[in-house]
Parts: structure tokens; C-alpha cells; sequence
């Protein structure tokens, strides 16, 4: 089975990748490495989102630092003895509840800019495979002209 997922804001510009940053703090640029685990796509606040791919809201959460926050376990795309999930962070509205069933074609939040470490309104977002981060770039459908398969 392969991940090919649909990118949640399919017309906006990412802002930041996965991968090591220095840390931001305002306009300030700390000497500091930190690893972005996900994806930032630019968005204005109330815009509304999609998941990457079919699920059930496995976590819902608020964060001083990530604001409101949720967790999609994937698991019609894992394969045996793999957990796949998916992570949204910054929102201003979640639409659905704990353990509810998303879909990609449905809006299930509205972007925002909840918590400390947000520089303007915007969605972040990440991919975990067995609790280990990927670049989400890597499973996305619109990147990739073949279906990528964790194995």
C-alpha cells in the first residue's frame, strides 16, 4: 500500500519546510538549530481545511506554543505492523470530535493563528509513520508522479 496524500490547502504557498531552522522569535533570529517537524502553508485566518487523507481524529489537543491542534490516524493506508498520522496545528476551528471519521473532500477546521509560535496566520502540518516525523513532501500526490510505498 502506498501514501499519496492530497495536500490539505491545495492553492497556498508552504512557508516553511520540514527539515533544521534557526529559531524566530518575532522579527529576532535566535542562534539556535531547532527541527521543523512538518510543513507551514500560508493562510488566512478562517480559511477553510481539509485532511491530507481519509481518517478518524485520533487526538485533539490545545498547546501554549502550537495552539488548537488535532491528529488524524490514517489507518485505511497503513500498512500491517505501520501507524500512519497526520498532524494539524494553529487552527482557529475544528469542526469534528474525538474518534469522528474525516475525509479529504470534507472541511474539517479553519486555519488560524492559536499559540506562541506562529509568526501570521497560517496552517502547520506534519506526517509521522510509527511515531517518526517525515517530510510530508514526500507523500504528497500533486509532488510525485509515482505512489511512494514505505517499506
Amino acid at each position: 500500500m502506498a501514501l499519496y496524500f492530497n495536500r490539505p490547502l491545495p492553492k497556498t504557498i508552504a512557508t516553511s519546510e520540514f527539515g533544521w531552522r534557526k529559531i524566530k522569535v518575532g522579527d529576532m533570529v535566535v542562534p539556535v538549530w531547532q527541527r521543523h517537524l512538518g510543513q507551514d502553508l500560508r493562510a488566512s485566518i478562517g480559511t477553510p481545511g481539509r485532511v491530507a487523507y481519509l481518517g478518524h481524529i485520533s487526538k485533539v489537543w490545545t498547546s501554549l506554543r502550537a495552539g488548537l491542534c488535532f491528529e488524524i490516524t490514517h489507518t485505511s493506508c497503513s500498512l500491517p505492523g505501520f501507524l500512519v498520522q497526520s498532524v494539524y496545528y494553529h487552527l482557529h476551528k475544528l469542526f469534528y470530535r474525538y474518534l469522528q471519521q474525516v475525509s479529504a473532500e470534507e472541511v474539517v477546521y479553519e486555519t488560524g493563528n492559536s499559540g506562541t509560535w506562529t509568526s501570521g496566520p497560517h496552517l502547520h502540518w506534519g506526517v509521522k509513520v510509527n511515531g517518526i516525523w517525515i517530510d510530508p513532501r514526500l507523500v504528497i500526490k500533486e509532488l510525485n508522479n509515482v505512489k511512494r510505498v514505505i517499506n
